[in-house]
């Protein structure tokens, strides 16, 4: 697995990204604490004397949701609270003051999908917690619309990868002055071949490497057990498995070359 570097690490460093979901997911609900005592995930928080129960709770409560999606929820009420604060008059939340909340924002500049992004955490909240109190905001048909209204614009996407950029990528690998371009570059490439998600990829827990009679790399195959699509049916509980072969469209074995790369450097894989 890379971070964010694009570093090989050891471990699918999962923790790590369930570490901040508990440090923010539990920022706010022992906020919560002073001004709704009354809540299931407060209360029972409360009843756990140490961090590490806390911590296993708060992480039952949280499964089988992918890291990514918890962050990205996470992100978007401690923003509101950001703006609003904390207090009695904010939590528990009410569809008037979320409302008021979000025509203000978009009159100042924020996009539909700012405002979207915190209708889904907050329907989040209401069925993940279990909180009936904030089926108002969930079936609002005022704040739906604020979170859908408004001038369409052209979506930003970044340009198709080409083959000529494929080309780059396959050089830096070869001749790149720093060792650590090498080997960004040769994740780059199996990312590319294997068609992963960056997220996912970063979440490789494991991966072999299928070799010829001639003791060439052939395959690379990767696992994970943590991507974004773990939770449908269709994989029930397996890893996910992406094969890249070894030969691209460059004249060199590009697998072989990011393993080498891999060796000169203090990481483990």
């Amino acid at each position: 697995m890379f971070d964010c570097r694009g570093k090989l690490v050891s471990g699918a460093r999962f923790s790590e990204g369930v570490t901040m979901c508990f440090v923010k997911h539990s920022l706010y609900a022992l906020r919560w604490d002073d001004c709704w005592p009354d809540l299931e995930i407060v209360k029972a928080m409360a009843s756990i004397s140490d961090n590490e129960g806390r911590k296993d709770s708060l992480l039952d409560w949280l499964h089988p949701r992918a890291p990514a999606t918890l962050i990205k929820r996470v992100n978007s009420i401690l923003l509101y609270h950001k703006e609003v604060g904390w207090g009695q008059e904010v939590v528990p939340y009410r569809e008037h003051s979320v409302y008021c909340y979000m025509r203000d924002a978009k009159a100042g500049g924020a996009k539909p999908s700012q405002l979207a992004a915190l209708r889904e955490a907050l329907i989040f909240v209401r069925f993940v917690f279990d909180v009936p109190s904030l089926d108002p905001i969930v079936k609002s048909r005022r704040i739906l619309g604020i979170t859908r209204r408004g001038a369409k614009r052209g979506r930003a996407k970044a340009h198709p990868l080409r083959v000529c950029d494929l080309e780059v990528l396959h050089t830096l690998l070869e001749s790149a002055a720093s060792v650590w371009d090498k080997l960004f570059s040769g994740a780059c490439l199996a990312c590319l071949y294997m068609r992963a998600r960056w997220s996912d990829f970063q979440h490789t827990c494991a991966f072999s490497i299928d070799y010829s009679e001639e003791r060439e790399p052939v395959y690379l195959e990767f696992r994970a057990e943590v991507f974004k699509t773990m939770n449908a049916k269709f994989f029930d509980g397996e890893p996910m498995i992406w094969v890249a072969p070894a030969q691209g469209i460059y004249r060199h074995n590009w697998v072989k070359l990011w393993m080498q790369v891999v060796a000169r450097l203090p990481v483990r894989s």
